[in-house]
């Protein structure tokens, strides 16, 4: 059987995990990966490295309820199914982005060498 000519399924939102995350880098849902990924990591600081687990799920987790937000627009009649799942992904997100921490990691503090010098905060 030559297997050059197999069939692709497209990523959607009950792909694995592996499949979902692991793409190149040029599509769509790459780049969304690669976005969330970095708007997180900013959020964060330097992120330890179950903050780090933390991410890429949160990311994995947005991008299934993308698509499967997607799925539901375009379908005539979604089906039950589609809203149970739309339901766990929302929830798990929200209790995922909550463990993750809600506020920002505080920037740099100055040094007293900035404060000297006019470039800290003002009081």
């Amino acid at each position: 059987m030559d297997m050059s000519k197999a069939v692709q399924v497209p990523v959607g939102y009950r792909s694995s995990t592996a499949r979902l995350t692991a793409q190149d880098g040029r599509s769509r849902n790459a780049r969304f990966l690669r976005d969330i990924r970095a708007e997180l990591t900013a959020h964060v600081g330097t992120p330890t490295a179950p903050q780090r687990m933390l991410i890429d799920l949160i990311a994995a987790t947005a991008l299934r309820l993308l698509l499967l937000s997607e799925k539901i627009g375009t379908d005539a009649a979604p089906c039950e199914t589609d809203h149970r799942y739309w339901t766990v992904y929302a929830n798990s997100l929200a209790r995922s982005l909550d463990k993750l921490g809600l506020h920002a990691t505080p920037g740099k503090a100055p040094t007293l060498k900035d404060v000297l010098s006019g470039r800290g905060v003002a009081a």
